[in-house]
């Protein structure tokens, strides 16, 4: 089978996913999620839930989504490489890769909240997708258990479909008034 055909088939199914399910896969399905999960397992006293600068560093990822549809009209000849792209990891490459570790260490999912174009592009679809977390606020009591449990500091009990929500589900478990539904439909 042909390797673009190949890529371009799983391209259009995570988008479809993502049109029909929001960020869901950034929380359940993505490897570099599940791998920042592990790391952030480890323990280390340098932990940290939030920081000065979170919310305006969360931006950077839409940036990095248009990057390569702004970077060619600043490029000349573009699409002409001297580097392949299967040639061996630069050092750039590696300390990158050793800072992501690291942050990932002591700052739950760092790729995902502040670099992860393909998660920016997940959030739009959080927006339209039929697939929704939704507050019941009979039962809500708004004892914000839901928000501290959230490790991308959002208040699900206010913004269920967030553009930071990754749809991971610990507001759902957490919440014991079960006022944190998810589905395609509105309970009557």
């Amino acid at each position: 089978m042909n390797e673009n055909i190949l890529h371009t088939g799983l391209i259009i199914i995570c988008l479809l996913a993502g049109i029909v399910y929001g960020k869901l896969f950034c929380g359940k399905i993505c490897p570099f999620g599940w791998i920042q999960d592990w790391l952030h397992k480890i323990p280390s006293p340098l932990k940290i839930k939030t920081f000065k600068g979170d919310k305006q560093l969360r931006y950077l990822k839409y940036v990095l989504l248009l990057l390569p549809l702004i970077l060619p009209l600043f490029v000349s000849d573009a699409g002409k490489s001297e580097h392949s792209a299967e040639s061996t990891p630069s050092v750039w490459t590696i300390v990158i890769l050793l800072v992501l570790a690291f942050s990932s260490i002591i700052i739950y999912r760092p790729l995902c909240k502040y670099l992860c174009p393909w998660g920016a592009l997940f959030s739009l679809f959080n927006l339209i997708a039929p697939y929704k977390y939704r507050i019941d606020t009979a039962k809500c009591n708004q004892c914000k258990k839901c928000s501290r449990v959230c490790k991308m500091n959002i208040e699900p009990y206010k913004t269920p479909n967030h553009l930071e929500c990754i749809r991971c589900g610990k507001c759902k478990t957490a919440c014991k008034a079960k006022a944190i539904y998810t589905g395609f439909k509105v309970k009557k």
